[in-house]
């Protein structure tokens, strides 16, 4: 494989186990039955999402983290986050958490997938979130004057 190609010139031997489907990936997972392993990440930006992915409280049945990362001092800047009273406050907190977490090393990302979201210019979409295009899309509307016959499917008057 590409990747165990790539590892072996940098002198690490890689063996690849293949998961055959989810739960049994998932099992693992939550087990900390692994020496490594490739999984996709999308935490919730926020704050307490942070929390779930990278404190020791994230660590378990409700938490979402899968490394079983865990460190007082990241835990201590994580909490402070959440309680600071300002956004200066809340991001110099963050910016020590991942700090360490840097330092750490806790994974290695091997890449980032770009996300581009779009939406015609007819729907008003009323702002598309970071954490999903998605989360808003109940409220997103076409004006009358701006409908194709795609559109009004459904929105017709009841013929007898």
């Amino acid at each position: 494989m590409l990747l165990q190609e790539q590892f072996r010139k940098l002198g690490a031997q890689v063996d690849i186990n293949p998961i055959d489907g989810q739960p049994p990936f998932l099992a693992l997972r939550a087990a900390g039955d692994f020496d490594t392993m490739m999984d996709g990440f999308s935490p919730d930006p926020s704050p307490s999402g942070i929390k779930q992915s990278w404190s020791t409280e994230g660590i378990g049945k409700t938490g979402q983290n899968a490394l079983l990362y865990s460190n007082p001092t990241v835990d201590a800047q994580l909490d402070s986050v959440t309680t600071a009273f300002t956004p200066p406050m809340m991001r110099q907190h963050a910016s020590k958490a991942f700090r360490q977490i840097i330092d750490d090393a806790p994974a290695i990302w091997l890449y980032d997938i770009v996300v581009v979201d779009a939406a015609n210019r007819r729907i008003n979409t009323l702002g598309m979130r970071s954490d999903g295009w998605w989360a808003n899309i109940a409220d997103w509307t076409i004006p009358a004057d701006k409908r194709i016959d795609r559109d009004r499917i459904g929105l017709a008057t009841p013929k007898p």
